[in-house]
């Protein structure tokens, strides 16, 4: 789909041109949703001071060898009006990597036990906040829950302004024969590559280990320096997360 498709800006619950929606729930739910990606950045984090600290923990704590060392390592977009969709989409990424900077940083005060009890705060919290969040009003609708659907919207977005029923057969579905369509395998194939080569770069080997390879190089201190790693990652998606919507993802990702 290129950027001039008109289908592109198209609101999924919305006609285009109407006035923004002014809701404030909206973010309390993307917050609550996006406390899911903190957790899994805070796990992927979670390694790189967790092995230091275990490989100098005396007994009866479990003391980590190398070779030991070694094994240890949509919601969001349907929820948001169109006027804040991109952004609110884009902290996915961002409290992925936000997650990995607090791990880092509560390593360097804390001892491995308690980084994993910290780390279950997040999920516990999401946990607590989903209860009370809707199912997005897009999937009530193609559940035929027209007045829940309406109520989830009253909630999100603060009023049923710029709404209207998306058109009949608007439920996608997706079946095997479709990758035989140029237009469907080509990006799947893009898509997957260039997840693929992201995952070659090594990136997860450096967030996993951090603090263990700035000690090998020698770091005088080591913690220090994976809490400046995790910072730049922050300010960068944070950064992107802001001009992508004017910036284009294409560019932003030739530049990375």
């Amino acid at each position: 789909m290129t950027p001039e498709d008109p289908e592109e800006t198209q609101p999924l619950l919305g006609p285009p041109g109407g006035s923004a929606p002014r809701g404030r729930r909206v973010f309390l739910a993307a917050f609550a949703a996006a406390l899911g990606p903190l957790s899994f950045g805070f796990a992927l984090g979670y390694s790189s001071p967790a092995i230091p600290s275990l490989q100098r923990a005396a007994p009866p704590a479990p003391r980590l060898d190398d070779a030991a060392a070694s094994w240890f390592g949509v919601y969001i977009s349907e929820i948001a009006y169109p006027a804040v969709r991109g952004l609110l989409g884009s902290c996915v990424q961002l409290m992925v990597v936000v997650g990995i900077l607090l791990a880092y940083l509560a390593g360097w005060v804390l001892e491995w036990r308690w980084l994993a009890v910290l780390g279950c705060v997040p999920p516990s919290l999401m946990l607590l906040l989903m209860c009370f969040m809707p199912e997005t009003p897009r999937f009530l609708l193609t559940q035929h829950r027209r007045q829940e659907a309406m109520a989830a919207l009253r909630f999100l977005w603060g009023s049923e302004q710029g709404w209207e029923d998306p058109p009949i057969g608007a439920e996608q579905s997706f079946h095997l024969a479709l990758l035989r369509q140029p237009g469907i395998y080509k990006p799947f194939i893009i898509g997957v590559s260039l997840m693929a080569f992201q995952q070659l770069s090594g990136v997860n080997a450096v967030m996993f280990y951090a603090e263990t390879i700035f000690e090998e190089a020698k770091f005088k201190d080591s913690s220090l320096a994976s809490v400046v790693v995790g910072v730049i990652q922050v300010l960068f998606t944070a950064v992107a997360a802001l001009i992508m919507d004017r910036a284009g993802r294409r560019l932003l990702l030739v530049l990375s």
